[in-house]
């Protein structure tokens, strides 16, 4: 499968970062073709991942995702919504910032809280 995956920022050893790290480099392994697109790239993140296809705000959309998968509610979904893909699945990384309430809209297919108490807290179901 082709997947893209976006999120705000790709540099540091951080929350979401590790996270979408360890998403990366865990789907490779099974098999998939692996983009990421961040508003923001740098090292040491980059340096650590290989056969990863970093994107730009041009790339992503002169291609089609089987999947995407992002964070960080409507910054990086106002960047990826006309993304071509088969399904979008939007994950919540905490229930108490804005910046993590899930976008309600009929192109996300799925909803993914990364602990239990931001599954309670979500309005959507996860």
């Amino acid at each position: 499968m082709k997947i893209l995956l976006g999120c705000l920022s790709f540099k540091n050893f951080t929350g979401s970062e590790i996270y979408f790290y360890e998403l990366a480099n865990g789907l490779k392994e099974l098999g998939h073709e692996v983009h990421l697109y961040a508003r923001f790239y740098g090292e040491p993140l980059t340096n650590k991942c290989k056969n990863i296809v970093f994107e730009t705000k041009d790339t992503i959309f002169k291609q089609t995702f089987d999947k995407v998968i992002f964070s960080h509610g409507l910054v990086i979904w106002d960047d990826i919504k006309h993304v071509v893909s088969d399904e979008f699945i939007n994950v919540l990384h905490s229930e108490v910032l804005d910046l993590e309430k899930p976008i309600i809209n009929a192109s996300i297919k799925r909803y993914v809280g990364i602990r239990p108490s931001i599954v309670k807290s979500a309005d959507v179901d996860c």
